[in-house]
């Protein structure tokens, strides 16, 4: 597009039927025409031709000799794209019951509310998430060669005790690891041989090294070696990461969102967004498809991380974990991915139960912590509704990082998917940086949910990064 005004993104390219540039608004119609979906992949009747009626507004429009050209995506749309129905008014605010007989029925009549505003959003694709076609990222072969197993005994939020006998191994193991890890810091090895290879050993050295420190109550290895170690560790997977090492999955996108749907809440970091860690096929990260780690909360490129961000922050830095479950899981191992760059001045844990919510007073020290014990919702428009949350009590000027992981169970409807589109409807760009864990039909690591596919999953997290600029990562 040329002219003083926003740019748009349009999935398809398109036949202008109506142009009219007036009070700060475009007005075209667009015709879409998709081929039909394989068999199974969708409910009813597909959409082959659809019209589509867009508004996009801007500022400071020409009202003469505007010149409208087709401006697409980077990414290209699958011939057997399914289109998202339409979005109609989202009646907010929804009706939250009072807490139910048990946790897992409140959480269900929450996660059903949350399923009708990603739908009233105009987010909704009706297929069959459980197609063979639909699932995605199953077998991928490794790229690095990772060895190393956690100790007996590691859970994550569990501690070891240095007096206990059984944790000698694992003291030792921990110590070999950050031994091996800061042998890599301040380019003291210079990745003479294999790039690629010895890259991938920086990594698997340091991520070990950091969840195994975090397995000990005391502060050992120190604050500053474990800041030491995340520095390491997310410039070797920089160093991984890279065009020249890494084999970057393509493909096109299957369920397309029209960027004025997804594009609100979150600020925009441009080209910034690519330095991050890719996106994955099927979901998790880089150690589930390296060594078939389920969950892993050290393998990402949080934005301070890369070049050319600029780190100075006007406002206030602040950290909510929405389904923090306990101190020493996500919460923990956020703070430390952060921790070379700057201390959170506010952390926010968001969980129904306050077991394993005791604060370390090493933290307390550089951080001001607040517990919202209860059930957090989406759409209520209530104290409890997360977006009324984040509107209530941060500025642009603030930056902002939500962690949002939010479930009850392998099945059924979750709240994610809601607390997204949400999100992204917003008029505001409050957040900066969000880790999100979108429920989906992934049976190899046991999750049954039949509402979303992780063809959508995937496709969905990549439109975010790709046509919005959104730093978002793939939890966990």
């Amino acid at each position: 597009m040329q002219g003083n005004f926003k740019p748009m993104f349009l999935e398809t390219a398109f036949n202008v039927q109506e142009f009219t540039p007036r009070a700060g608004k475009i007005t075209f119609s667009q015709t879409m025409e998709l081929s039909t979906p394989a068999p199974g992949t969708f409910v009813g009747k597909p959409y082959t031709s659809r019209n589509i009626r867009m508004l996009e507004y801007g500022t400071g429009f020409p009202t003469s000799e505007t010149v409208l050209t087709a401006v697409i995506s980077t990414q290209a749309v699958c011939s057997d794209a399914v289109v998202p129905t339409a979005a109609t008014e989202c009646l907010f605010p929804f009706q939250i019951q009072g807490q139910a007989s048990s946790k897992i029925s409140h959480y269900q009549h929450l996660a059903g509310i949350a399923e009708k505003v990603w739908e009233c959003r105009g987010l909704k694709a009706i297929h069959v998430a459980t197609h063979s076609n639909l699932r995605i990222g199953i077998g991928q072969r490794p790229q690095c060669e990772i060895k190393s197993q956690l100790p007996d005994g590691f859970k994550f939020g569990v501690r070891w005790s240095e007096n206990d006998p059984s944790a000698l191994k694992a003291m030792s193991f921990m110590s070999q690891h950050v031994s091996s890890c800061l042998s890599f810091k301040n380019e003291t090895r210079r990745f003479a041989n294999d790039m690629k290879s010895e890259s991938c050993q920086c990594v698997e050295k340091c991520s070990f090294a950091w969840l195994t420190a975090s397995g000990f109550m005391a502060v050992k290895p120190s604050t500053t070696q474990i800041r030491n170690i995340v520095l390491t560790q997310q410039r070797c997977m920089r160093r991984m990461f890279s065009a020249e090492t890494w084999q970057h999955e393509s493909g096109c996108i299957k369920f397309p969102k029209i960027e004025s749907s997804i594009c609100g809440g979150l600020q925009s970091y441009g080209d910034l967004v690519n330095t991050l860690e890719p996106l994955y096929r099927g979901g998790r990260n880089l150690m589930f498809h390296e060594r078939g780690s389920v969950i892993d909360f050290v393998s990402y490129l949080p934005l301070p991380s890369v070049p050319g961000f600029n780190a100075s922050v006007e406002g206030r830095k602040a950290l909510l974990v929405v389904g923090a479950n306990g101190f020493f899981r996500a919460t923990k191992f956020l703070i430390d991915m952060y921790s070379p760059y700057w201390q959170f001045d506010d952390v926010f844990l968001f969980e129904p139960d306050d077991d394993g919510m005791k604060i370390p007073a090493q933290f307390r020290d550089t951080s001001k912590f607040h517990f919202v014990k209860g059930f957090i919702n989406v759409g209520g428009r209530n104290k409890d509704d997360a977006i009324i949350f984040i509107q209530n009590n941060f500025q642009e000027k603030d930056f902002v990082v939500v962690m949002f992981d939010v479930d009850e169970g392998t099945s059924g409807a979750t709240m994610e998917w809601g607390f997204l589109a949400d999100l992204t409807g917003q008029g505001w760009k409050l957040v900066d940086e969000l880790f999100i864990e979108l429920h989906m039909y992934k049976p190899d690591i046991g999750w049954v949910h039949k509402t979303h596919s992780s063809q959508e999953q995937f496709d969905v997290l990549s439109q975010l990064r790709d046509k919005c600029g959104f730093a978002v990562h793939a939890w966990p």
